[in-house]
Parts: C-alpha cells; sequence; structure tokens
C-alpha cells in the first residue's frame, strides 16, 4: 500500500470518527480497501454504508463483489447483495453499473 493510500485512509478513519453517521465516508473508506484487496475490511465499511442508507447502490454492488472476492466466496451474500444493487442502478439510470454488477452475478454459480 502506498503511502499516499495509507493517508487517504487514515483520514477517512479520522471522518469517521467525527461522524460515524456519514454513509459516504464509510463507503470510500470501503472502496478504498477494496482496491488494496482487503476485502473483509471493505466489506463492513460498506455493510455500514448501507445500514445509513439502504438505498446505497455502489455499497450493495462493492461488498457482493468483496463477498465474491474472499477466500470463502459468500455467492448467497454476493449473490442477495448484487441483485439489489442491480435493482438500485436500473432504477437510477446508470448503465455502466448496471454491466459491472451483471458481469459479476454472471460469474456465480446458481
Amino acid at each position: 500500500m502506498t503511502q499516499g493510500i495509507s493517508d487517504q485512509i487514515e483520514k477517512l478513519r479520522r471522518a469517521i470518527e467525527q461522524n460515524p453517521s456519514d454513509p459516504e465516508a464509510h463507503y470510500n473508506l470501503g472502496f478504498l480497501l477494496y482496491n488494496q484487496t482487503c476485502y473483509n475490511e471493505a466489506a463492513e465499511e460498506f455493510q455500514e454504508a448501507i445500514r445509513l442508507k439502504p438505498t446505497h447502490a455502489r455499497a450493495h454492488s462493492y461488498i457482493g463483489a468483496a463477498f465474491y472476492y474472499t477466500g470463502n466466496k459468500k455467492e448467497g451474500e454476493a449473490r442477495e447483495y448484487l441483485e439489489r444493487a442491480l435493482r438500485l442502478y436500473e432504477r437510477t439510470g446508470r448503465p455502466e453499473y448496471v454491466t459491472y454488477t451483471r458481469n459479476i452475478l454472471d460469474g456465480l454459480p446458481e
């Protein structure tokens, strides 16, 4: 992990300490952790973002992807979150996210 990423993660953690009810801060921290392949930690942040804002489509999508990419591949939970994200994206007209989410769903076993 580069120093710049570490600094960003620390800043977000401090921001969350100051305002733990900000779903975007949790999502952004999760996203940084996800991109560092820290999928379990990222999933925790995405779950908190969803708890705070149940319609947070990107958090649903990325937690599904994080569950998919973990070693234990929580396929059932991954599918549930990804399908919810897909429905949210379709309602908001985000075709680029629809494609991304469908591609992950297609990789899950039935």
